[in-house]
């Protein structure tokens, strides 16, 4: 979002904006006059490499737990557009989500398999609350959990996401 804002800036100006984080879908289709540049793959490549984990491992609905905001609304909604099965999305506020209620959430759902957009944080304590709720599905995630501070939030973190696959550009 503060990249899209300041591309209109950099375009105005005519000054080069080069982003080394900047992985909104919304970055590839703006008229930046050519000022824009980012050394990082659109999250559009991230959620068709999900979904084709998805697809590869014969699941055919999906709940999409993510972040509401640009990265885990890009992700989202690039996962939704490149999988042929159902697909359920739920958004979350990372500064006041509750773990316990959006995996109840999820698992209302009774999907094949969970696509996680998350941070290490959030991510973290979503898997805890899985295995606390006995929660065991199978867990596709983009970057956010990929990341090894993951391990570092809650106890019982390893042992809650034996059987995740994650994506990671």
């Amino acid at each position: 979002s503060n990249t899209l804002a300041a591309a209109a800036i950099a375009k105005a100006e005519k000054v080069p904006l080069i982003s080394y984080a900047s992985t909104s879908p919304e970055l590839s289709a703006l008229e930046d006059g050519g000022y824009l540049w980012r050394v990082v793959p659109s999250d559009a490549f991230q959620g068709k490499a999900m979904a084709d984990i998805a697809k590869e491992g014969g699941y055919t609905s999906a709940v999409v737990l993510h972040l509401d905001n640009a990265y885990g609304t890009g992700v989202a909604n690039a996962f939704d557009s490149a999988f042929d099965g159902t697909v359920k999305k739920i958004g979350y506020d990372p500064a006041t989500f509750e773990a316990a209620a959006l995996v109840d959430q999820v698992a209302a759902e009774e999907a094949d398999v969970l696509i996680l957009v998350a941070y290490a944080t959030d991510g973290s304590k979503l898997f805890v609350q899985m295995a606390e709720q006995s929660l065991n599905m199978p867990v596709i995630g983009g970057d956010g959990i990929a990341d090894d501070a993951i391990f570092d939030e809650l106890d019982g973190t390893l042992a809650a996401m034996q059987n995740v696959v994650a994506t990671k550009p």
